[in-house]
């Protein structure tokens, strides 16, 4: 495996390319481990098999919930799973962000 990207400092990160060379892994893993070292910082992360079955899923995990309701997305990005999305939640949130961003201006 060979991971290709650059970044020049105050330029932003190129994308980085990924190229798999040889045979792909065969079979399930019991554990997988993946290490990276760069810039001072090492990351690791391990992945391990907890549990194999050929049984069919019941269909019924793939229901909605009764209960579901859409979460109230935000402005910068995410949601706020506390309050439903509505035109009114989506007007009061804008009008936080636009509120925050007038009292951090007028500073």
């Amino acid at each position: 495996m060979v991971a290709l990207g650059s970044s020049n400092p105050g330029q932003p990160m190129d994308h980085p390319r990924l190229v798999l060379r040889g045979e792909p892994e065969r079979g399930y893993p019991i554990e997988s481990t993946w290490r990276q070292t760069g810039h001072g910082e090492a990351i690791g992360i391990t992945t391990s098999l907890v549990e194999l079955s050929e049984a069919p899923l019941d269909q019924a995990i793939f229901d909605i919930p009764t209960a579901y309701r859409p979460a109230l997305p935000l402005p910068g990005g995410g949601f706020d799973p506390s309050q439903p999305d509505s035109i009114g939640n989506r007007v009061e949130s804008y009008w936080r962000l636009m509120t925050s961003w007038v009292s951090y201006w007028l500073r």
